[in-house]
């Protein structure tokens, strides 16, 4: 079974991979991740790449977003005969289960970044929404510090980038988590089993 992959493209480098690794076989699509920044525009993406799915994935579609990237994606999903991945209220909780953030974070008071989220974020704080420095230590006044989730086991290429991302925040750099693409492969399997099983009972 060959699925249909929409996803956001802050988690593309983690889906090429387990494709890649023959951990999952999927056909990947993948869309601008500063569309987080307007909810009109993220919907019409996801509309428009659904439709052309569905016309041409025989085998059906799993949707990679969070709960929280639109208020109506479940809707928007739904309408399309499509699956999400979940429960994960967004990228981060498709990298790092729910229940881990809880033990290493219950005052949710830390910042946890992506190899994808570094690039995001330089995009919709400083390019999209124009944060100067001082406005940047602002938005993060209340939190504690950065975690980094290094799904890629590459966190050397991005010490410099959240280096310069701490700086930014003026929040310090607190660890690095190794949460690999288990925690990935594991939603994106059982998103793509009940497509399956809806897809069965619709036979019937």
């Amino acid at each position: 079974m060959v699925v249909c992959l929409v996803s956001c493209g802050t988690l593309e480098k983690e889906v090429r991979a387990l494709i890649d690794k023959g951990s999952l076989k999927a056909t990947p699509y993948f869309l601008p991740g500063e569309l987080h920044a307007d909810f009109g525009k993220l919907r019409k993406a996801l509309e428009r790449q659904l439709e052309k799915c569905s016309k041409k994935c025989r085998e059906g579609i799993v949707v990679v977003y969070g709960d929280a990237c639109h208020p109506e994606i479940q809707e928007i999903v739904k309408k399309y005969g499509a699956v999400k991945v979940g429960p994960a209220l967004n990228c981060i909780e498709c990298l790092m289960r729910k229940e881990e953030r809880e033990i290493l974070d219950p005052g949710k008071s830390l910042v946890y970044m992506s190899g994808g989220w570094l690039k995001l974020g330089r995009i919709l704080f400083q390019d999209r929404w124009g944060w100067s420095a001082e406005e940047g230590k602002k938005q993060f006044s209340k939190c504690k510090g950065v975690v980094f989730l290094d799904s890629m086991r590459n966190y050397k290429e991005h010490k410099e980038e959240i280096l310069e991302f701490c700086d930014y925040t003026g929040l310090p750099f607190l660890k690095k988590v190794d949460v690999g693409l288990e925690n990935l492969r594991r939603l994106l399997l059982e998103a793509e089993q009940r497509l399956k099983d809806e897809r069965r009972v619709k036979k019937r």
